[in-house]
């Protein structure tokens, strides 16, 4: 069986520089969530490029736009828990990578005893690129909501 271009064959063992940019670009889509849920959101605007635009539904934001959404989510009072599912992975072509992640979003409440209910499943569709330093950075996200809010 022959794979297109920019295409790849499930269960087939990758190029070492395929895994490679996956471990890379895992650790990268993570790491959004993670500085998140660590109040460090503004941290995440490292790991996208200075031409990034995420859509969520009908709106997109450009990287000015995602810079104040972060600012504010830093500050706020809600503790959040983004807990991705596998990421499935695959590059394009040289320097360029799209992955797509199952997300399930907890807002955690005043009491650390009681487990919170699912708030969200969203579906992150990710463009990924390596950029002239050799860090893989998020060039275009859009986040589907799936269900809840």
């Amino acid at each position: 069986m022959s794979a297109a271009a920019g295409t790849r064959v499930v269960g087939r063992e990758p190029e070492l520089g395929a895994a490679l940019a996956r471990i890379a670009c895992v650790d990268v889509i993570n790491a959004t969530m993670r500085f998140v849920d660590e109040k460090r959101a503004t941290d995440t605007l490292a790991l996208y490029t200075d031409d990034a635009v995420m859509q969520f539904g009908d709106k997109e934001l450009d990287r000015e736009a995602l810079a104040e959404s972060m600012r504010i989510r830093e500050t706020d009072d809600v503790r959040r828990v983004h807990v991705p599912g596998q990421t499935d992975f695959w590059l394009e072509g040289p320097g360029k990578a799209r992955a797509v992640t199952l997300l399930q979003l907890f807002n955690l409440g005043p009491d650390g005893s009681v487990v919170p209910p699912l708030q969200a499943i969203t579906r992150l569709e990710d463009e990924l690129v390596r950029s002239a330093d050799g860090i893989w950075r998020i060039a275009r996200r859009v986040v589907r909501p799936l269900a809840g809010a």
